[in-house]
């Protein structure tokens, strides 16, 4: 009788439960596998819905753009709590020669514009003596000087002309009208003794400012010499007069306390047709240098109108007969510094 095969399959099943898994039915297979996918499923949406959330073309440069702008917003707030500086008023500030460095130190500074009518209206007066025993006015903006005489002078004589004898450069500017006579220069260190006169229809006086090279500023700035007096000098009024005219009808202000400039009878006679010209050729300025007549030529750097000369003899005596500024046309009656 044989017995090993009854054996044989109870075996085989032992060996298969105690050794090995069991394959899964495929049903099982089946809902194992629709888990794994719905779970897939549902981290590509998230991760889809995180992605939509991001600005379109967002990068990793835009995340670190984000995080500087976010720290420079903390910046800003930090400096909220700081005091504000007024700016305006440091400016203006500057504006004062006292508190500006470029007039105190002995060294000049860079030259600036020449200084608007309302910043003359706001500055303050400087001190020079005499100026109040012949009616003038004394005022200082950055390097710029303005001396101005209005109204009659101590001894009852009215304003007529302003001359410069010494010093006189292209940035100098004198202006005379009826009752008013002005002038205006830079005034900073190592500026050589500038002599003007200032002139009314019964006296002269003489008009001396200086700055030595190194120095602080000085104060005074200058002085009228009035213990010697000059004889007076009368005013062209009709020459002022026109020029008076014409800047009033340039700018529509009321009166010609604001003009710069100076009646000038070569700027007159050329430009008496054209009153912005001779606005212009009074205060200097290229391009409106007048005609000047036979033995004159035009030198400067205006342009304006230097009698032709051989010898001193041919000049007067605050002239010097030399070919400086004449640009090749000989030699000309130049002032003496």
């Amino acid at each position: 009788m044989r017995i090993a095969p009854l054996f044989a399959l109870p075996l085989l099943g032992l060996v298969s439960f105690a050794g090995c898994k069991k394959d899964d039915p495929p049903k099982a297979k089946e809902e194992s596998a629709s888990k794994d996918d719905k779970s897939e499923k549902k981290e590509s949406e998230k991760k889809k819905k995180n992605d939509d959330d991001k600005p379109a073309g967002k990068t990793k440069d835009d995340d670190d753009k984000a995080d500087e702008k976010a720290e420079k917003a903390d910046e800003k707030t930090e400096k909220a709590d700081e005091p504000e500086v007024d700016e305006k008023a440091t400016e203006e500030a500057k504006k004062d020669p006292k508190n500006n460095d470029d007039f105190g130190d002995g060294q000049p500074g860079p030259r600036t514009a020449t200084p608007t009518v309302a910043e003359w209206n706001a500055a303050g007066d400087v001190d020079v003596d005499g100026k109040d025993k012949v009616h003038c006015e004394t005022r200082m903006v950055r390097e710029w000087l303005r001396v101005s005489c209005r109204g009659k002078n101590d001894s009852g004589g009215a304003p007529t002309a302003v001359s410069i004898t010494k010093g006189k450069t292209t940035d100098t500017l004198t202006y005379v009208n009826k009752g008013v006579t002005s002038l205006i220069v830079p005034f900073e260190p190592g500026m050589k003794a500038f002599e003007a006169i200032y002139a009314w229809e019964d006296k002269s006086v003489v008009l001396t400012v200086k700055w030595p090279a190194g120095a602080k500023r000085p104060s005074p700035v200058g002085a009228f010499d009035t213990a010697k007096t000059l004889p007076g000098v009368p005013i062209d009024e009709a020459l002022a007069g026109r020029l008076c005219e014409c800047f009033k009808k340039l700018t529509t202000h009321p009166t010609c306390n604001d003009l710069l400039g100076a009646p000038d009878v070569d700027c007159d006679r050329t430009y008496s047709g054209d009153c912005e010209k001779l606005v212009e050729c009074s205060r200097y300025e290229p391009g409106a240098a007048p005609k000047c007549l036979a033995g004159w030529v035009n030198g400067g750097v205006a342009g304006h109108c230097f009698k032709k000369c051989s010898s001193n003899a041919d000049c007067s005596a605050k002239e010097e007969c030399n070919d400086e500024m004449s640009y090749g046309q000989g030699t000309i009656c130049n002032p003496t510094e």
